[in-house]
């Protein structure tokens, strides 16, 4: 039994959505430095020196294009995830640079919050590999979401514990373990009855 949580598409997270799909195609590409900032500058309609900033000063951006990720186990499609969340990450980094009315120091602040990012990436595929070993250990390809319920326990992973999921297609892309930083959560062998969930409610 599959349960599939309604999503309410909203105008703002489409419109972020296909900013995403935008700025990913730029960066798989590879283009030289300068087309790359003008292409996302076009796409974000943002000051080209910002995109630069963010680009070159915390992405330390190198052209090529990049190599599709193949492969079918857990871990590769975390990969792939970790290609649009950099894409995310450089969309968010550029807006809040915007924002920001000391620039210097946001850019301080960016590399700090570029750091988390790189662990956040690290541990989303560790995450997944996880799930991958448990699954052919026990040779099911649904497992059971683990974790610590306490008053540390956050909204999501609280709703998600107990159920099942799909090790091909975890909720948001995201295995047991590699949400959140300091996420409690593990793969376990699956809950009877427990339905499959493949997506989280719009609001927890």
């Amino acid at each position: 039994m599959t349960e599939q949580v309604p999503q309410k598409a909203d105008p703002e997270s489409l419109q972020h959505a296909a900013e995403v799909a935008a700025v990913l195609a730029v960066l798989q590409s590879g283009p030289p430095l300068a087309t790359a900032t003008r292409a996302i500058s076009v796409v974000l309609k943002a000051p080209g020196k910002l995109v630069l900033a963010v680009l070159a000063g915390i992405l330390k951006y190198k052209p090529g294009k990049k190599s599709p990720i193949g492969g079918t186990r857990p871990e590769d499609a975390a990969k792939k995830g970790n290609r649009r969340y950099r894409a995310a990450y450089l969309i968010n980094a550029i807006k809040r640079l915007a924002e920001a009315p000391d620039l210097k120091a946001a850019l301080a602040r960016e590399k700090t919050l570029f750091t988390a990012h790189k662990k956040a990436s690290t541990r989303r595929i560790e995450a997944a590999k996880t799930s991958g070993k448990l699954s052919d250990i026990t040779g099911n390809s649904t497992l059971g979401w683990g974790g610590v319920l306490d008053n540390r326990t956050t909204p999501d992973c609280r709703w998600l514990i107990g159920k099942n999921y799909d090790v091909a297609n975890p909720p948001e892309g995201l295995h047991p373990g590699g949400r959140h930083p300091k996420c409690r959560c593990f793969p376990a062998p699956p809950f009877p009855g427990k339905p499959v969930v493949t997506t989280l409610p719009a609001q927890l």
